[in-house]
This record gives C-alpha cells, sequence and structure tokens, in this order.
C-alpha cells in the first residue's frame, strides 16, 4: 500500500512538472515567433532547473515539497511570467502600428493602403489569441498542478476548500485582463507595465503550500496524594494542550495572502484607473466588487481570529479540570 501511494505521488508529480514545463515552451516559442531572436530561448533555462527540481523533489524527497513553499510552481513562473510581458509589451507596439496604419488608410484611398491595414489587423488578432490563450492557461496549469501536489499536512476537505479558492482567484485575476480591452490602457506602455507588474505579483500566492494546524503540548505537572479509601497513592497527571492557531493556520493565511497579494493591489490599481478617466462600466463594475471582496475579507480574519482566540479560551479552561489518574499500589 505504502509503495503504491509512493508511485501514485510520484507520477503525479511528474504530470504537474510536465505541465509546467510544457506551458512555458509554449510561451518561450510565442515570443521567439513575435520577435525573432533567438537570445529568448535563454528563458528555456526554466525548463531545465525544473527537471532538475523534479530529479531532486521525487527522487530524493520522494515527491514531498518543502514546507511552505513550492519551487516547481515559482520556476515555471519565472520562466512564463517574462514571456507573457513581453508578449504583452509587443501586442503594445503591434496596436500602435495598426493606429498609425488607420491614419493613414483614411486620409489615403490608395489599395495597397487598405491590404496592409487588413494585413495588420489580422496579425494583431492572431497575437491577441495566441496570448489570451497563454494567460488563461497560465492559471489553469496552476490550478492543476496545486490539485496534483502533495497533500502535505492538509486533509482532503481542507483540499478542496483551497482548491475553490485558488479557481475564485483565478477568475478574479482573469478580469485583470479586461482593462487592456480600454483605448486608454492599450495606448500607455507604462500603464500596461504597471497592470503587468500586479498580475505577477498575483501570481506568486500560488508557490505558497498551506499547511494544517497542529495541537502542541504546553505542559503537564504530577500530583501525587493520598486517595480515598487511604491506602493507595494516587498519581494525577494534568496536561494542557492548545490549539496551534496562528498567523500558520489555513484559515487565517488564505485571507491574509488574498488580501497582501491580491485584493489590496487590484483595488489600487482600479482606483488608480478611475483616476485617469478610465469610467467604463466594467471598471466600476470590478472596482465596486473588489471592495466588497476586500470587506469580506477583512469580516473573515476578524471572525477566524475571534474563533480562536475563544478555542484557546475554553481549552485552558477545559484542561485546567482534565487529569490522569494513575495508581500506584503499594
Amino acid at each position: 500500500m505504502g509503495n503504491r501511494n509512493l508511485t501514485w505521488r510520484i507520477m503525479k508529480g511528474i504530470i504537474s512538472r510536465t505541465l509546467y514545463a510544457g506551458h512555458a515552451a509554449l510561451a518561450i516559442y510565442r515570443v521567439y515567433r513575435e520577435t525573432l531572436s533567438p537570445y529568448y530561448f535563454a528563458l528555456a533555462a526554466c525548463i531545465v532547473l525544473l527537471v532538475v527540481e523534479g530529479v531532486i523533489t521525487l527522487y530524493f524527497r520522494d515527491g514531498k515539497d518543502l514546507g511552505w513553499f513550492s519551487p516547481s510552481v515559482f520556476i515555471y513562473l519565472a520562466g512564463l511570467v517574462p514571456s507573457v510581458w513581453i508578449l504583452e509589451l509587443s501586442a503594445v507596439a503591434s496596436a500602435g502600428n495598426l493606429t498609425a496604419e488607420c491614419i493613414n488608410s483614411i486620409h489615403s484611398s490608395a489599395v495597397s493602403q487598405a491590404s496592409g491595414f487588413q494585413q495588420l489587423y489580422a496579425s494583431l488578432q492572431q497575437k491577441q489569441n495566441w496570448l489570451l490563450a497563454v494567460e488563461q492557461g497560465t492559471l489553469f496549469i496552476l490550478i492543476i498542478g496545486r490539485w496534483l501536489a502533495p497533500l502535505g499536512k492538509l486533509n482532503r476537505n481542507q483540499r478542496s476548500q483551497l482548491l475553490l479558492i485558488y479557481i475564485g482567484t483565478a477568475a478574479d485575476i482573469i478580469e485583470l485582463f479586461e482593462t487592456f480591452k480600454e483605448p486608454i490602457v492599450r495606448s500607455d506602455r507604462l500603464l500596461v507595465m504597471v497592470i503587468m507588474a500586479v498580475w505577477s505579483w498575483s501570481l506568486l500566492q500560488y508557490t505558497v503550500v498551506f499547511m494544517s494546524s497542529k495541537k502542541s503540548i504546553k505542559g503537564s505537572r504530577i500530583q501525587v496524594r493520598p486517595d480515598e479509601m487511604g491506602s493507595n497513592k494516587s498519581v494525577r497527571r494534568s496536561q494542557s494542550t492548545t490549539e496551534d492557531r496562528g498567523c500558520c493556520d489555513p484559515e487565517i493565511a488564505t485571507p491574509l495572502i488574498a488580501l497582501i497579494m491580491q485584493d489590496c493591489p487590484f483595488l489600487g490599481l482600479r482606483f488608480y484607473l478611475l483616476y485617469l478617466g478610465v469610467l467604463s462600466p466594467m471598471i466600476l463594475f470590478f472596482t465596486a466588487k473588489n471592495i466588497l471582496l476586500l470587506l469580506l475579507q477583512l469580516y473573515r480574519l476578524i471572525i477566524v481570529c475571534g474563533d480562536g482566540d475563544r478555542k484557546r479560551a475554553n481549552s485552558r479552561v477545559g484542561n485546567s479540570q482534565q487529569e490522569i489518574n494513575l495508581e500506584i499500589v503499594n
């Protein structure tokens, strides 16, 4: 049974790393097709590192990740994120060329100008389709990879809840790219870089490996006293156990990481877009949704921390009354 579980864990590790390497290779290939520069194949070093990490983790560590950090996800993002940056900035440049070509075709009735505009527009549409596939595929690959990852110290119920949270955060991240449909955003290279920086920062939350809380024994005391019959002695040992629910608990760490790495940066970015005059209904809706999510995450943190304090208080009261009686016969 143990060998079968080990084999299955190693197979899942191989599948997840194959998905990471294949998707990163696709993004790097698209960068080469866009730029025609072989220097960008240096990004393929992440695939080599992913193979090395896979050998170390699957062979020497029996498929178990590190405590709170997933090296495979980090290496995958290290090769993928720069590729997406290059593709997005290339799309910005292509959009600028398309605008210039459109202006020229309006002022000129030449057939060559019109055909050039159509070719450029078709090329841009193809770039956008590939870019959309790479960006959205990133989140699907990350969720599948975390699903195939070892359970660690999480039980299956906690794992399923965490995967549902990952799907919700992935939907919010995908919504961030809706801002690129605004003409003000697409034509501003610096603003595109700001959005990509927020996107890159939000992806790092998938490198965190959550662990379940533990129960630790704080201490014990032993009392020796005569029993009720007076003939024996009883040893009364009281043990105090408290539940460790610090910031390492998934119920606290999950919303806290979401606040730091997604909700707050996304809300700040959308407020900045509103400041620049991007007042489309879509931006207003996502801003209101972001505010509501931020308030709900704060509310959940307060509730979970309050429940933890009450449980610790009840545990101390209960443990002060719990004793283990050991009779020693004379």
